[in-house]
């Protein structure tokens, strides 16, 4: 039997993994570094052999999600014990980073398990214990459990892991409109030219899958561990029916987690645009789920479902009213969740982070008084049953704001005009909601309209504010 040694010396001892669904293993906390010691180590491997880019991407995706599945830290160990010498070093110190020691080699170059026993050591010296079961009375629960929490990211950070998760495949991003459509969404005959803004004698009619469907196949492909490069060479139908044939060692539980987020999602027409999918995307109507449906589909008739690790994310404004164009039938599949301005998230994210150069520019204090008054303006809108709560002043108007300037170009064109627009130019009632006063102010007058804001009065119209 081989044997394996932790070195003490190794950061990655300080990391806490779990056990879950079986082997895979599930990233708790890690050490302060580990992140950027892990990209570095990942990006050295692949510089040293292109070979290693199916180990490289899946361990990115995996640790983006806080965790590393059996068949991807076995794929690992066969790197560590490598016949080339430079890379078998460069992988081990990526297990050293991940667990504080050299991981055994798990698997024969046929990817079977070498020796039971080799497994069960690497896993009680990754987790420090013993290998409990579910219904041991020890086994540790999800409550009692550290979960890294991802809210201590910073926003470049959450940008950063974004934009990894946008360029892996793992996030799409779509806007809805009226004029968009099955074919872009699903799949559908489009037209191909030569080239692009020149006349040409070739024209070819080809069958195009849309942007859901080839989210749904790399997120089939990747819930059977097959590498990125392979699934983008496939078609959905080849995966599918690879799926049927191995449905049951599939664990979408554990599989990486895909995203599309569709954004102005009640702008679009809904029923032409989802189609069947309609009943696809309940959650007991999923490849995988207890009520698995597959439908044939219309144009190229392969047969489609939608994977369980497929989240879809829809974003709307209530303020334009077009939410009553949302199907019913849609919105019945979506949970709903509410978001409020909030201005203590302007003043922690913007206020506090950027008060050296706001006080600089001589802004900080009116961008705080801005808040407030904003804040009073919201209430009165929310208590006016003729505009509403689903009206109120957004807090992202002022997060540009860094001078003065800014701040009167703020007011004077984006907050003063929507306030015209909810009260239909009634400027009596304007003033009303801003200035608490009933007749003209020095600011607004139904003659006139909205007065000119400058860098020398918005001080006193802010004072105003009541």
């Amino acid at each position: 039997m081989e044997h394996f040694s932790a070195k003490e010396t190794y950061p990655g001892k300080e990391n806490i993994w779990e056990i879950e669904n079986g082997r895979h293993l599930r990233l708790i906390s890690a050490y302060p570094s580990f992140e950027d010691e892990l990209k570095s180590a990942l990006d050295n491997l692949l510089a040293s052999d292109e070979k290693a880019r199916p180990i490289y991407n899946k361990i990115k995706n995996e640790i983006n999600d806080q965790k590393l599945t059996e068949s991807t830290y076995k794929q690992l160990s066969k790197w560590c014990d490598w016949s080339r010498k430079r890379q078998e070093l460069l992988a081990k110190k990526i297990s050293r980073i991940l667990f504080g020691f050299d991981m055994p080699r798990m698997v024969d170059q046929t990817n079977k398990d070498k020796d039971e026993e080799i497994i069960q050591d690497f896993l009680k010296k990754v987790t420090n214990r013993e290998i409990p079961s579910e219904s041991d009375k020890n086994y540790p629960r999800q409550e009692d459990m550290i979960i890294r929490n991802e809210s201590a990211l910073n926003n470049k950070e959450i940008s950063e892991r974004y934009k990894d998760y946008c360029e892996s495949g793992r996030i799409e991003f779509i806007t809805f409109h009226p004029a968009y459509s099955y074919e872009e969404f699903i799949e559908g005959i489009t037209v191909e030219t030569e080239n692009e803004g020149h006349s040409g004698d070739k024209i070819q009619y080809t069958l195009k899958a849309g942007i859901f469907k080839e989210l749904c196949k790399r997120a089939l492909g990747s819930a059977m561990d097959l590498d990125q490069d392979e699934i983008k060479d496939r078609s959905w139908k080849d995966i599918y029916y690879e799926y049927c044939k191995n449905k049951d060692s599939v664990d979408f539980d554990s599989a990486p987690k895909f995203v599309l987020i569709i954004d102005e999602i009640n702008r679009g027409d809904i029923a032409k645009i989802f189609g069947e999918l309609i009943t696809l995307i309940e959650a007991d109507k999923r490849i995988g789920a207890e009520n698995e449906l597959i439908v044939k589909l219309p144009v190229s008739g392969d047969p489609f479902g939608v994977p369980m690790n497929v989240y879809i994310i829809g974003t709307m404004n209530t303020a334009d009213r077009s939410i009553a164009l949302v199907d019913v039938a849609l919105r019945r599949r979506f949970g709903f969740i509410e978001m409020n301005p909030d201005f203590n998230i302007l003043r922690k994210e913007h206020l506090r982070k950027n008060a050296s150069l706001l006080k600089e520019n001589g802004v900080y204090d009116l961008l705080e008084r801005s808040i407030s008054a904003i804040e009073s303006i919201n209430v009165k809108i929310s208590a006016d049953p003729s505009i509403g709560r689903d009206k109120q002043i957004g807090h992202s108007f002022l997060f540009k704001v860094e001078t003065v300037n800014d701040l009167v170009m703020v007011w004077r064109y984006e907050i003063f005009p929507l306030l015209e627009e909810y009260c239909y130019s009634d400027y009596k009632k304007i003033n009303k909601i801003v200035f608490s006063r009933d007749d003209n102010t020095e600011w607004i007058t139904e003659a006139g309209g909205i007065q000119p804001i400058d860098e020398n009065n918005i001080g006193d119209m802010l004072g105003s504010v009541k």
